[in-house]
């Protein structure tokens, strides 16, 4: 019932003609568009004298430094400036502020979405949607990425599949986080931030050459802040205590070798993700209510036992690159090592006396290493091939916890499991300049994934063996890339490109097996600058074929406990458009502007019924439904102006990220769905013309906007959960830079 799960194709899961029809439309229309504004690229010459002119991004997203706007991918980069300055310092942030990025957490792992393409599924043996890739080195399990993101060159977040050169599970798109580089002159920077809920934020970096073939480069960061909840009687939620330093040594010991080493360690503290529980509501016929429970507040709500997160992550990342001269030889490896622990507090309030948390536990240490040969000459043939390695081995202790009235607790449900993971991939990638204007690129990656684990569940602190568990499974899949770019001036570009995106398959504790999923991914898109390089348009559409995606799903073992085990899913159409502007004129400033609409729809979809509710039995067909945290629409909106005022500048900036409704349920009930909201933040910068420091005063969702990180039906703790982004936040910042 809960292994592989198919069903017959039906006519109306394939594309229709009119969809193709549209979407050829949209390709001549992306085609024509920067034709029709070129005439007002001259006439505009002397309106755009006054302005700004736009500055060139630099990405690394072909793993090759390239100019963002002749890079034929849809992208949103994010530099380490606009970072700082609207105060991401985690992924959390990096979703309020990116309107291409949707974010909910599960057991402190960020459950990341793009396109309308993630996984849920964060146990031992889930696989994200989404990579996330810190300078090259990919993060299966990125704990720490809840408190490390600082001193950072930039973010670049790839939007579609990307599963040629990022690899395994880039079904919905890669983030690259690029931490900043050691640079040959000394350089020095700090930073103090002071805000309500007596959040406090020091950071800081140093840069030190050790003469001409050594540069040392560190960097911190402390964050912390009591709590944006009231729990009482237990101690204010939300609360944070991180702590991260970096060291980073850079060396070129001969001619044309260079070397990096990368050591980083993050402490985490605080009380972790906190939901709000609700006990489950049923009808007259005792059906469950899956309406918008009564009693949802996101300032204060009472909790039975203190939650808590400890985490400590010490990660040890190594490059070396030679030049032969004409084709460079790069080889990097990382290692680490985290050790996870929280307490989510699961006690219903006013149904039960009882109090216990679930305690989720896990120790993975893992394993990364690629070898790559690259071309460096500025000939028409680049072509780059690489080989790919990941391990990872964990052990996990998750169980219900009670605590015990003279003190301890009792475990009295839980697992016990230790867990391989193995990847290896194979990868080429080519492209030839055709003509002056014409590039075509294609690419090849062929991967193979083992996932294995051993273990049992049962009454961990009374020794009662409910049962044991093991499996094993592989998946091979090849995936490819092929693009074609069509440079229409210097400034305007089109491109049409083709990818296929592979998640591994796995297994369910009991023998079930599921199948690797794939995306087959079309896309179309034009990049432009425009009116004396002080106007950036880029526009894309594109179409997904995605099939078998795996989904979490809830069952109940013979003791009435639920355990979730994971199912292919049928098939889903995604399909949308998206424009993202960019605009510098020294009348009105700079104006950021992105708008995305998305159609996600499963196709086919056969699941068990509601696992929550006791009236549900058997399965049932979702095909209409919506994936989660697939929004219709979404959009970005920043204003920036700056006066010259008392020898310096003063700085104004206010942006927004809004959206239309969406789920966090692929069974789309209501007590799951995030309503259409809008959250702004606002900024005001003084930097005195010739000073080596600025001060800020920021609000955070000044709107004050109470918006659901996660919303769900928790089988686990018998009701409804929620948890929230942050509320109204205030603050000053001062920085100092050497």
């Amino acid at each position: 019932m809960f292994g592989n799960l198919k069903a017959a194709a039906r006519p109306g899961d394939r594309p229709e003609a009119g969809l193709r029809g549209r979407l050829l439309m949209g390709a001549a229309v992306l085609g024509v568009l920067p034709l029709m504004l070129l005439p007002g690229q001259a006439s505009a010459q002397a309106t755009s004298a006054a302005g700004t002119t736009l500055e060139e991004v630099v990405v690394t997203a072909q793993h090759r430094r390239e100019n963002a706007q002749t890079t034929p991918i849809a992208m949103g980069v994010y530099t380490g400036e606009a970072l700082s300055r609207a105060g991401v310092t985690n992924i959390a942030a990096l979703a309020i502020l990116a309107p291409d990025v949707s974010l909910a957490t599960s057991e402190g792992q960020s459950v990341i979405t793009i396109r309308g393409i993630s996984s849920r599924d964060t146990t031992e043996n889930g696989d994200p949607a989404v990579t996330v890739n810190v300078d090259g080195f990919y993060m299966n399990r990125a704990y720490g990425l809840s408190a490390n993101l600082y001193d950072i060159d930039r973010i670049e977040v790839l939007r579609g599949p990307q599963g040629t050169l990022n690899g395994r599970n880039a079904v919905g798109g890669a983030i690259n986080i690029v931490t900043a580089k050691p640079v040959d002159h000394f350089a020095a920077q700090t930073s103090l931030q002071y805000g309500n809920f007596s959040s406090l934020e020091l950071s800081g970096m140093v840069n030190v050459p050790l003469g001409d073939q050594v540069q040392v480069r560190t960097a911190f960061l402390s964050a912390s802040n009591n709590g944006y909840l009231d729990n009482r009687p237990q101690a204010r939620g939300d609360r944070q205590d991180d702590k991260s330093a970096r060291i980073a040594i850079a060396f070129q010991p001969v001619a044309n070798l260079t070397g990096l080493v990368t050591a980083q360690y993050t402490n985490q503290q605080g009380t972790g993700d906190i939901l709000q529980y609700i006990p489950f509501i049923y009808t007259a016929t005792g059906a469950l209510d899956h309406s918008l429970p009564p009693g949802i507040d996101s300032r204060k709500f009472p909790l039975g036992t203190q939650p808590f997160v400890h985490m400590t992550s010490a990660q040890l990342r190594a490059q070396l690159a030679y030049d032969f001269g004409g084709v460079e030889v790069t080889a990097i490896a990382g290692y680490d090592h985290t050790n996870y622990a929280q307490g989510v507090d699961q006690t219903l309030a006013g149904v039960t006396t009882t109090a216990y948390q679930w305690n989720p536990t896990q120790k993975p240490d893992t394993f990364n290493g690629e070898l790559r040969i690259a071309s460096k000459t500025p000939g028409p043939f680049q072509w780059q091939v690489g080989g790919f390695y990941f391990r990872e081995e964990a052990n996990l202790v998750s169980g219900d916890v009670a605590p015990l009235p003279g003190g301890g607790y009792n475990e009295f449900f839980g697992f016990v499991y230790s867990t391989k993971q193995r990847s290896e991939a194979g990868y080429a990638q080519a492209s030839y300049q055709l003509t002056s204007k014409l590039k075509l690129t294609g690419g090849f990656r062929y991967t193979h994934d083992y996932k294995g684990e051993t273990g049992y569940f049962g009454d961990l602190t009374g020794g009662v063996v409910y049962g044991q568990g093991e499996g094993s499974g592989s998946s091979s899949k090849a995936t490819v890339h092929l693009a074609a770019d069509y440079a229409l001036t210097q400034w305007n570009m089109v491109y049409a490109k083709y990818d296929t995106g592979y998640k591994a398959g796995g297994f369910n504790l009991g023998g079930s097996t599921y199948e690797p999923e794939t995306v087959k991914g079309y896309e179309i898109g034009s990049k432009n600058r425009f009116l004396e390089n002080t106007l950036q348009l880029n526009l894309a559409g594109f179409y997904y074929d995605y099939t078998k995606q795996q989904v979490a799903n809830y069952a109940f073992l013979a003791t009435g406990q639920p355990v979730q085990l994971t199912q292919n899913a049928g098939a889903s159409r995604i399909y949308g458009a998206e424009a993202d502007l960019t605009y510098k004129l020294s009348a009105i400033g700079t104006l950021d502007l992105s708008a995305s609409y998305l159609h996600a729809r499963y196709t086919d979809f056969l699941s068990i019924a509601s696992p929550s509710d006791p009236k549900a039995s058997g399965n049932v067909q979702l095909a209409g439904n919506r994936p989660p945290q697939a929004p219709t629409w979404s959009f970005g909106l920043g204003l920036e102006h700056g006066w010259e005022v008392l020898g310096g500048t003063l700085t104004a900036r206010v942006q927004s990220k809004a959206q239309s409704a969406a789920y966090f349920s692929f069974y789309n009930f209501a007590d799951t769905r995030q309503k259409a909201y809008a959250m702004s933040d606002a900024f005001l910068t003084y930097q005195p013309a010739d000073g080596p420091w600025k001060i800020s005063a920021y609000v955070r969702n000044f709107t004050d906007k109470a918006v659901f990180k996660d919303a769900e039906e928790s089988q686990y703790a018998g009701g409804y959960g929620y948890e929230f982004f942050p509320p109204r936040t205030y603050g000053v910042r001062l920085e100092y830079s050497w």
